[in-house]
């Protein structure tokens, strides 16, 4: 059966993926790859085999390793954090002058 096999080749392409021996792919531990180096499509594994999607960033995990999407993500959000504390910082300052001399008013020494 043709659902069979597909399930057959993302299993054997979760195994390669998971012990870093791709065949057919970059080896990233994403959604994507698992399909690419199974040879089916994206949908087949996020939509028809849900289940071998969550069994993969399961053992991804169980192995101690964080999948490729998450890290990318965790770097963006730290990167924006680190942004946005600047900005909140910059903010901050300006407010506190605009307190000790309203309207631009500074005193001359």
């Amino acid at each position: 059966m043709i659902n069979d096999h597909a399930r057959k080749n993302i299993r054997a392409a979760m195994d390669r993926l998971l012990a870093g021996t791709p065949l057919r792919s970059d080896g990233t531990l994403t959604v994507l790859t698992p399909a690419a180096e199974a040879d089916v499509k994206r949908h087949v594994l996020t939509h028809r085999h849900t289940d071998l999607k969550d069994e993969f960033y399961t053992k991804v995990r169980t192995q101690g390793r964080v999948p490729d999407s998450e890290r990318k993500l965790r770097a963006e959000l730290k990167k924006q954090g680190a942004t946005g504390r600047a900005d909140r910082g910059e903010q901050a300052t300006a407010g506190r002058d605009r307190d000790i001399h309203p309207r631009g008013e500074r005193p001359h020494h």
